[in-house]
């Protein structure tokens, strides 16, 4: 498929772990990037809290860590995202807490979400994994 449009900024978040071809994906979007462009966006965080305790816990038979069956296709970590995207961008990835103001739930967090919060903060394993690149210079 030709590319007739590119774009300064591509933003995806909570797509990527549905979609069926994340290489495929990936590469289209490198594509429609411009020269100097950035791309945003955030997936579950695999190798968060919420993940792991639901490893533990198995209270959703649909559920494995991160990802929800049939609707997540796929789990995403830092070297993932870095795996997808770091040959036509430089990236930083981070953990998001459930309570970031800028990142987090836009409802009012209860005392049990906010203490989950406070521990997974402290454990460095948010609820999603967000990431910013921008376009190498070279490409």
């Amino acid at each position: 498929m030709e590319i007739d449009r590119r774009y300064d900024m591509i933003c995806f978040h909570q797509v990527l772990e549905h979609i069926t071809e994340p290489r495929l994906f990936a590469k289209r979007v490198c594509e429609c990037s411009m020269p100097g462009g950035g791309i945003h966006g955030d997936v579950p965080n695999v190798t968060g809290l919420s993940a792991w305790l639901h490893q533990i816990i198995p209270l959703d038979s649909r559920r494995s860590g991160a990802i929800i069956l049939p609707h997540h296709q796929f789990a995403h970590e830092p070297r993932t995202i870095q795996h997808l995207f770091g040959q036509t961008f430089r990236l930083k990835t981070f953990d998001v807490q459930i309570n970031d103001p800028t990142w987090g739930q836009v409802n009012e967090l209860g005392i049990a979400m906010r203490a989950y919060s406070a521990v997974s903060g402290v454990l460095n394993a948010g609820t999603n994994l967000a990431f910013i690149g921008k376009r190498l210079e070279f490409q």
